[in-house]
């Protein structure tokens, strides 16, 4: 049977063959295969929730309640039409922000998943005056009494439970079971924000796609984070690609362990990239620009990172300090990179590092590798260029581990591996230099 209804002015084709179903049809009663149901499909601006999205109605009550309807449903997707949706409502006095995420305690609770959909993937512009954002699904905030309700800059515009500050969460009951996506969201908060955009931190699952947060643009002065992902958590799990954020927050991103971000991107922050501690790695392909500091370490926390940067042009709060801030050597692994000057075409800038010793830096520009020196004796990390170890002083020696060394020699430098048997040094390959 095909029946073509109209509803909400959309002309609904109702085809059911082989478990297929349009996008706008109604799926509560039909089951793909294995006979598992769809998740409950809740539409912001119908009954009962009626949100307005033309940026002048207030739309938090409305947002809030469909999260938790979807959420006691057994999970779902709360969907967006492209509108404005303004969310000045108050502060949650234990979450912390405006919109918030129901708690799902791991020890009794089992797991549910929540989307948050907007109708188009947003898009972003150079000239900011040219974007029409009621062509996308945004939410935006016009508070600027974020730090009432956290003076430590945790508020945010949505969260997912309690602040967890810096800290790795060892206790899985204070762990979000919620499952949570957002896709084809922009977030927007006022110049200066005392408030963030994202705050996952106490999640135990959390991916974001197609997704922007952005501020007004003025420096940032309370501390905010633009988009916050887990924390370490032991089974967390990080996924973004396709998300911006920045414009004015004190930090793009922080992340916890287990992050995979095909590709992300902070522009104009005080701090671009904030890796907290953790104990699996996270890998990342990352665009910065106009970053004072570009990725950070606030832990241990081991990462394969492709950096993009382009330094600031102007000569305002802007203005770079560091690509790399590590001043307590916690970070380790490899750091490809590129950076360029922002307004001088392809030059190449060689990365300004504070600390970083646990860093391996690869310049995709000229080939130098900068070697870690976590196992090194003292006089700094040797250069390599095309892999082979550049001119040092034949008084360093590094060590790799406690059984292999890299021992400068004239003209180039040679491999020693350690007999554990006699303790004795073995030469097992050499370079010289081009």
């Amino acid at each position: 049977m095909i029946r073509s209804p109209i509803n909400r002015g959309v002309l609904q084709s109702d085809i059911d063959f082989a478990g297929f179903k349009p996008l706008n049809a109604d799926l509560s009663d039909y089951n793909l295969g294995g006979g598992v149901s769809l998740g409950a499909w809740l539409n912001v601006m119908d009954e009962p929730y009626n949100a307005k999205g033309d940026g002048v109605a207030d739309d938090t009550a409305a947002i809030n309640r469909a999260i938790a309807d979807a959420v006691t449903a057994g999970g779902g997707t709360v969907f967006f039409p492209k509108g404005i949706y303004l969310c000045n409502g108050a502060f949650d006095i234990y979450w912390k922000s405006i919109l918030t995420l129901p708690f799902l305690n791991n020890n009794t609770v089992s797991p549910v998943s929540l989307q948050l959909l907007g109708e188009v993937m947003p898009t972003w512009t150079v000239v900011a005056a040219a974007q029409n954002y009621k062509f996308l699904s945004t939410i935006r905030t016009t508070r600027t009494d974020g730090m009432t309700a956290d003076t430590n800059g945790f508020a945010a515009i949505i969260a997912g439970g309690q602040p967890k500050g810096n800290a790795i969460v060892t206790n899985y009951g204070t762990m979000n079971g919620l499952m949570v996506k957002i896709k084809n969201m922009q977030f927007q908060c006022p110049s200066d924000p005392t408030m963030g955009g994202i705050r996952f931190d106490g999640l135990g699952w959390a991916f974001v796609e197609n997704t922007v947060v952005y501020a007004g643009g003025a420096e940032p002065t309370h501390g905010t984070t633009g988009v916050w992902m887990p924390n370490c958590i032991n089974w967390s799990i990080s996924w973004m690609n396709h998300v911006i954020s920045g414009n004015g927050f004190d930090t793009g991103f922080k992340v916890g362990e287990h992050l995979r971000a095909p590709m992300i991107q902070a522009w104009a922050c005080k701090n671009g990239v904030t890796f907290l501690d953790g104990v699996y790695p996270s890998w990342a392909n990352i665009q910065l620009g106009n970053c004072v500091e570009g990725v950070r370490f606030l832990g241990y926390h081991p990462v394969d990172l492709l950096l993009e940067t382009e330094h600031s042009p102007a000569s305002d709060w802007t203005v770079a300090a560091h690509d790399v801030k590590d001043p307590s050597n916690k970070g380790m692994g490899v750091i490809r990179y590129f950076i360029g000057q922002g307004g001088a075409g392809n030059a190449s800038i060689v990365a300004a590092v504070d600390g970083g010793t646990g860093l391996t830096l690869i310049d995709l520009n000229s080939g130098n590798v900068t070697m870690n020196t976590t196992y090194g004796a003292a006089g700094g990390a040797p250069t390599f260029k095309g892999n082979i170890l550049a001119a040092q002083a034949t008084a360093n020696v590094f060590y790799i581990g406690t059984d292999a060394r890299l021992v400068p020699v004239s003209g180039g430098a040679k491999l020693e591996v350690r007999n554990t048997g006699t303790g004795t040094w073995l030469e097992a390959t050499r370079w010289t230099n081009p």
